[in-house]
C-alpha cells in the first residue's frame, strides 16, 4: 500500500513522494524535493521541485540505509504535492498553513 510521506535522506535532502515499501528500502513514485525559499511577502515558503526531472519513469528505489527518517506531511504540503505531481485530489484544511509553491 502506498502513501504520501516526506523522507529525510542522510544527505539532508527532504523528498515528498508516494512511497511503497520494498525489500531493503522503499520505492518513491513521483518524488519531489522540498525546498525552503523566500515567498512573495518575504516570509519563508516551501517549494516543490521534481526530484527526477530527466527520468522517463518517475519512480526510484532508495535503500533503507540511506534514509534517516520519514514522516507524514501537513495537509497543505500533501495538497500542493497532489496538485503538481500526484492525483490532483486536494483535502480540506482547517487553518491557514505556510506558503507552499509547487515548481514543475
Amino acid at each position: 500500500m502506498s502513501k504520501i510521506y516526506v523522507i529525510r535522506l542522510l544527505t539532508g535532502e527532504e523528498i515528498v513522494a508516494d512511497i511503497t515499501p520494498s525489500e531493503g528500502g522503499i520505492t518513491l513514485k513521483n518524488p519531489a524535493a522540498l525546498m525552503v525559499q523566500a515567498g512573495r511577502d518575504g516570509r519563508p515558503s516551501v517549494g516543490l521541485a521534481d526530484y527526477v526531472m530527466f527520468a522517463e519513469k518517475k519512480e526510484v528505489f532508495i535503500e533503507s540505509s540511506h534514509i534517516l527518517f520519514f514522516y507524514e506531511p501537513m495537509v497543505d504540503i500533501k495538497n500542493s504535492y497532489s496538485s503538481a505531481f500526484g492525483s490532483g485530489i486536494v483535502l480540506a484544511t482547517q487553518k491557514p498553513g505556510p506558503n507552499i509553491i509547487p515548481f514543475k
